[in-house]
């Protein structure tokens, strides 16, 4: 390992985990469940069945990627003279370590007096804390947070950070469920993402007043948090940076702030009110609803309206745009309107009745999915619908009818995790597809209970035996082409087939 792989594998930033490969005939592994590589000189995995103390042997000069997952039972860890590297994911999804004992040799680690903190560097970087941590000072050697260096501290209630810290590295924080006030100090210039993710209870935070983003998943899952005051020098508000902040009531964005992510409030289900500082060159907020500039798109909108009618002028509606609208019973959209995006109206559970307006070539992934009161769909056989995405009406429970437009031709990708276009769609009786569509996810009707009737296109030919798992009151197909193969045990109960253009019918026997 060369030394830019080596600094690259300590301090990576980006805000996913890093991956690292072993082709190394070397490998070798112990009985208690250690794996090492390259000559011993890394360990690789450790067994989540490992109790105890663990005592890492001399020789291991970096703990890799990973290698601590789900290692629940490891009480202490010792560490050796040698080693001088540890992944910045190392001690993810673990918990119950309480204390770390580092070798006096070692030049580059070292604890706090009673073993709970781990240090790097001179005690210039925490690395990572024992998760029964409740209180804690950080001291004012300290410059850098590492990567989950607090990650699963679940009884942290209270943490001071002083003027030293420079930088705060990714999941710093997550899951920290019983802290429920921190300041950044000023002295922090850059901050990673999902820092904050999980701390359920987090009502209270000072921002740093220098930084430039609120990065992705900063702040989700923070249930409990109200209010955020974003610092005027913010330019960007990244990916799922609030969302399902459920408890958040409002927010100002800053006159600097150039690019906000379309799931950035996904899932503020309780944002009211949206303002927007007058010189802000990229939004404009009105009526605690967020557009462009332009206002030619919806970005996001408030919580408390019941009905609400989109501009005439808006052309584009962000994905999540009123996701988590629980007061929203109808909405009029723009005729210009030609996309409906991913989870554009997902999780509005009032919802009652929609017009698709006919310039509308997609709906995509998860649009209206959890609308759960979601009666009716009215879409014109003129329509220019041509997509229906995967899960983009699962969930809508009281959905008794859909008409799909002849033009469509896609109605589920074929992707792994792709389907569920209808699943649990529990009120559908009747569902005609379109001629045009060519294949069909298996789990498109997962769970329609009342599913009764259905006709399946010409190019379809091959019925799969869990396109209709848990349609329990299935009782027709019409099959457009007498060559479609059901699949043997498709249904457990008998089910008439009737074939187009033919004088008979025919029973299938479940």
């Amino acid at each position: 390992m060369n030394d830019i792989e080596k600094e690259n594998y300590l301090l990576d930033t980006d805000d996913n985990d890093i991956e690292m490969s072993f082709d190394d005939e070397s490998a070798s592994e112990t009985s208690d469940g250690l794996k090492f590589v390259r000559g011993g000189t890394i360990l690789a995995k450790c067994s989540p069945d490992y109790e105890g103390t663990l005592v890492i042997p001399e020789g291991v000069e970096l703990l890799a990627s990973s290698c601590f997952r789900h290692c629940y039972k490891i009480k202490e860890i010792e560490i050796p003279s040698t080693l001088n590297l540890i992944a910045r994911d190392a001690f993810k999804y673990t918990q119950g370590i309480e204390k770390f004992i580092v070798n006096t040799n070692n030049d580059k680690f070292s604890t706090s007096p009673d073993g709970k903190i781990l240090f790097f560097e001179n005690n210039t970087m925490i690395v990572k804390a024992t998760t029964n941590i409740e209180e804690y000072t950080i001291p004012e050697t300290v410059q850098d947070i590492y990567a989950y260096a607090f990650h699963n501290c679940r009884n942290l209630k209270q943490i001071t950070i002083p003027n030293s810290v420079k930088k705060i590295y990714a999941s710093a924080f997550n899951n920290c469920l019983m802290l429920e006030s921190i300041s950044l100090p000023d002295s922090v210039e850059k901050i990673y993402g999902r820092i904050f993710e999980g701390c359920s209870k987090l009502r209270n935070i000072k921002l740093p007043a220098n930084i430039t983003k609120i990065p992705a998943y900063f702040f989700s899952g923070c249930e409990s948090l109200e209010y955020v005051d974003i610092p005027q020098n913010a330019k960007s508000i990244g990916a799922d940076a609030f969302s399902f902040c459920s408890s958040l009531r409002k927010i100002h964005i800053p006159a600097n702030v150039k690019k906000i992510d379309e799931s950035a409030f996904c899932g503020c289900s309780s944002l009211a009110e949206i303002t927007v500082e007058e010189d802000n060159k990229k939004y404009y907020a009105e009526e605690n609803v967020l557009y462009d500039k332009h206002q030619t798109k919806v970005v996001r909108c408030s919580t408390d309206f019941e009905t609400f009618i989109v501009p005439e002028l808006v052309s584009s509606i962000a994905k999540n745009a009123f996701s988590g609208c629980n007061n929203l019973t109808s909405i009029y959209l723009p005729p210009y309107l030609m996309k409906i995006e991913e989870f554009t109206f997902s999780n509005c559970t009032n919802l009652k009745s929609i017009d698709i307006p006919e310039n509308v070539v997609s709906i995509k992934r998860g649009a209206f999915e959890n609308c759960h009161n979601l009666e009716e769909i009215n879409i014109s056989d003129e329509s220019s619908l041509k997509i229906i995405g995967d899960y983009a009406f699962a969930g809508c429970k009281k959905l008794k009818a859909i008409n799909i437009p002849p033009e469509v031709f896609e109605i589920c990708s074929q992707d792994d995790n792709g389907g569920g276009t209808f699943s649990g769609c529990e009120s559908l009786e009747e569902i005609i597809l379109p001629p045009k569509l060519n294949y069909l996810n298996e789990a498109i009707f997962f769970n329609c209970k009342q599913l009764r009737k259905v006709t399946i296109p010409y190019n379809i030919l091959f019925l799969d035996k869990d396109l209709f798992y848990g349609c329990d009151n299935m009782q027709t197909i019409v099959l457009r082409n007498e060559n479609t193969k059901i699949e043997e045990g498709t249904f457990e109960q008998d089910i008439e087939i009737i074939v187009e253009d033919q004088t008979f019918n025919k029973i299938y026997f479940g």
